[in-house]
């Protein structure tokens, strides 16, 4: 099914010459039914994109430009107020870039209110008397088997049209790191006219030229010689007309856009095809071993709300939390054999790390709709390039352990046994241990109540075999309050590594229930204790607040989270997750809003540390620098002011609120120290720091990424550096 996620980046070039072009996948007029619209005064006008005649929906990648003649600084309105299901509504929409403000290319994501079927679109214009212009769409259509085909509307035009060039229009972008660089792949419409290409950094602050090596009317190759951080970057374009056009790149290297919601204390990830929703997920972080970018991970269920079809995980990465890429295929059910067991489903993944590999463990869903624990491995765990190798035997079944349930559930439901949840011994090397929730054996026949169980791996350093090490009693429904829980999951406290945290999930898909007390629940471990411990006495289940909404007092960011994850990056910051099984409320009503996976920021409570509240993520990752939320000194900035590597000058502006002891290093990107700059005290104020480009011996560096670093008591500062000579 075609990407429903409509990125329309919109050009608003004054130009002019009227390039006639046939309509197909898509057709472009006024809300009058014409495709001429003529005025005497200024007018407020609408303009509608459809799908062709014959299209189930809109592309999914597409672009308006335009050409005017004193209609000033045109910019639509993106019209949302149609609650008409084959309508898009508007998602978000800004300037992304200062490349993208000066070609007038303007970023709008569009999604359908509920429906996976999107026909139109509509943009309102305000347009001054005597004023004329057109328009044009260039879009991604779709040649059968996933082809894209490049397609073009007719033109709809304003007062007679104008006889001026149409701007060159980006439609989408490839990148890709190579041995030598990056690569680049455009396709669009003018782009033969190309003069020059260029990555620029989001805030103007470095620009690197690329090498167009082949070029036509409708797709441009080009190569930079040296690999670029493309996730904080824009390509900017420059055709021999004058004109030119610009697109964020943001992780670009594959994977389709997904949208942000930016409700309560958190940003919000959806799945970018309208229709379908997430559910349980593993959420991870990683420095990626080929281009050493630091990257968050997503692997989650992709449920089709029209029939309940979940057809794989999707696999999505972003660098900041807030742009993400998505691989619509990241791991898919196995169909090679009726009796493999994965077969039909593959659910609730989760992430752990040991030696050169990582482990994606997920729930199996096999003949008899039984389930099962199993694992795949990957070495480079990376962007929509990962080669995952499953290992073909599950890990861990119903028979092989002492308390699962062996009966069927009901006649479309089998063994119930899923939710891995993997962590290493904390004090043994190579010892891991698995939670998992499966039936009980102890509970009534007709029953559907489910625990959490505790494996462990038989052999120190191997995934390939478990041993069942019993039940969590106090998981149990006289301890919890409700019988059929899921996703377990661990954490400590900051203030000690032996506090526990178990949190885990009440499957209440249907919001029979308040999802606000009755979605996430937790209990602690006795201080001191191992996690393996099941004793029922040494874990604690919180009587006065048993949820985790009304433990937060009450915080409506967790209102209806199910499958909560936990995950301390590698800067130590702290982040709790959870996809939300009803959408976030609106006006109080269960099921209503925005389903997705919401990442909020965890901030423990000073002196004692054993309590957290939640906030917005701060961002992760930036060209300039990046702030540190709820660092000890939050005012402290890091910005550069001068980049020009063929000259040797590379300087940043240090502003402190205080004297501090600082230090500031350059890494290359096998994370050896290059320079540093400073390792002292500075005083309070400004100062700026320069790097002339020199090793520690004073002998120029190659080109390539490095890394400034700002180190302080409380915090870090980070900078990226393409350097290209």
């Amino acid at each position: 099914m075609r990407n429903i996620l409509l990125r329309l980046s919109i050009l608003a070039i004054c130009m002019s010459t009227m390039i006639a072009a046939p309509a197909g996948a898509i057709s472009l007029l006024w809300s009058t039914g014409s495709n001429e619209l003529a005025f005497t005064e200024a007018t407020r006008c609408t303009l509608v994109v459809r799908a062709g005649q014959g299209e189930q929906s809109l592309p999914g990648d597409w672009v308006l430009r335009w050409t005017c003649n004193r209609a000033g600084d045109v910019r639509p309105e993106v019209d949302s107020s149609s609650t008409d299901p084959s309508l898009a509504g508007v998602h978000d929409g800004a300037w992304r870039s200062n490349a993208e403000e000066r070609t007038h290319v303007w970023t709008t994501n569009m999604r359908a209110p509920g429906s996976a079927f999107v026909t139109s679109a509509r943009y309102v214009f305000t347009l001054p008397a005597g004023s004329s212009g057109q328009f044009e769409v260039a879009a991604n259509g779709d040649a059968g088997l996933g082809s894209p085909r490049l397609e073009r509307s007719n033109l709809a035009t304003f007062n007679g049209g104008v006889s001026a060039t149409l701007p060159p229009a980006i439609v989408s972008v490839a990148t890709d790191d190579t041995p030598g660089g990056t690569s680049v792949s455009l396709r669009g419409v003018g782009l033969g006219a190309t003069t020059h290409l260029t990555v620029v950094g989001l805030d103007s602050q470095w620009q690197v030229p690329l090498e167009v090596t082949g070029t036509n009317d409708t797709s441009l190759t080009a190569a930079a010689a040296t690999a670029l951080p493309l996730e904080d970057a824009a390509l900017e374009l420059t055709s021999s007309s004058g004109t030119g056009s610009a697109a964020s790149l943001l992780a670009t290297a594959c994977g389709a856009t997904a949208p942000l919601d930016s409700l309560f204390n958190y940003v919000l990830f959806a799945d970018p095809v309208a229709g379908y929703s997430t559910k349980d997920f593993a959420f991870y972080q990683n420095i990626t071993k080929a281009t050493h970018k630091r990257l968050y991970h997503l692997f989650y269920i992709r449920h089709k709300d029209s029939d309940a079809a979940e057809p794989g995980l999707g696999h999505a990465w972003s660098s900041d939390l807030r742009t993400w890429r998505v691989d619509l295929g990241g791991l898919l059910p196995k169909l090679a054999s009726t009796f493999n067991w994965d077969r039909f489903n593959v659910w609730a993944p989760h992430i752990v790390e040991h030696g050169d590999s990582t482990f994606l463990f997920y729930c199996g869903v096999g003949p008899n709709f039984d389930q099962s624990i199993g694992y795949a491995a990957t070495t480079d765990l990376d962007t929509c390039n990962t080669q995952w190798n499953r290992y073909d035997t599950p890990v861990l079944t119903a028979d092989t352990t002492t308390w699962a349930a062996r009966r069927r559930f009901s006649s479309t439901a089998g063994r119930q046994l899923r939710d891995p949840f993997v962590f290493a011994h904390p004090d043994s090397a190579g010892v891991f241990y698995l939670l998992f929730s499966a039936g009980d054996t102890n509970t009534a026949v007709n029953s559907t109540a489910t625990l959490v169980g505790l494996a462990r791996n038989r052999t120190i350093g191997s995934m390939q075999r478990w041993v069942d090490l019993g039940i969590y009693r106090n998981t149990g429904v006289d301890s919890t309050g409700f019988a059929f829980l899921e996703g377990p999951m661990l954490m400590h406290d900051r203030a000690s590594s032996t506090r526990w945290w178990m949190l885990f999930s009440n499957n209440d898909g249907n919001c029979l229930n308040n999802p606000a007390p009755s979605s996430v629940r937790y209990q602690r471990l006795d201080l001191g204790r191992a996690p393996s411990d099941t004793t029922p006495e040494h874990w604690k289940n919180p009587r006065a607040t048993p949820a985790l909404f009304a433990h937060l007092a009450p915080d409506s960011t967790v209102w209806g989270w199910n499958g909560t994850e936990y995950l301390k990056d590698v800067d130590d910051r702290e982040f709790m997750a959870g996809f939300t099984a009803w959408g976030q409320p609106r006006g109080g009503v269960c099921g209503v809003g925005t389903q997705g996976i919401a990442i909020s920021q965890m901030h423990w409570r000073a002196p004692a540390d054993t309590d957290f509240v939640l906030r917005r993520p701060g961002a992760a990752a930036a060209v300039t620098a990046v702030d540190e939320d709820g660092s000890a000194h939050p005012t402290v900035k890091m910005r550069m002011v001068e980049f020009r590597p063929r000259s040797g000058r590379i300087s940043w502006r240090i502003e402190l609120p205080t004297s501090l002891r600082v230090r500031m290093d350059i890494f290359d990107v096998m994370g050896r120290v290059s320079s540093t700059l400073v390792n002292g005290v500075l005083g309070p104020g400004t100062t700026t720091l320069t790097w002339d480009t020199a090793d520690l011996a004073g002998t120029p560096v190659r080109s390539g990424m490095y890394y400034a670093k700002l180190s302080f008591d409380g915090g870090i500062r980070l900078a990226t550096i393409p350097l290209v000579r």
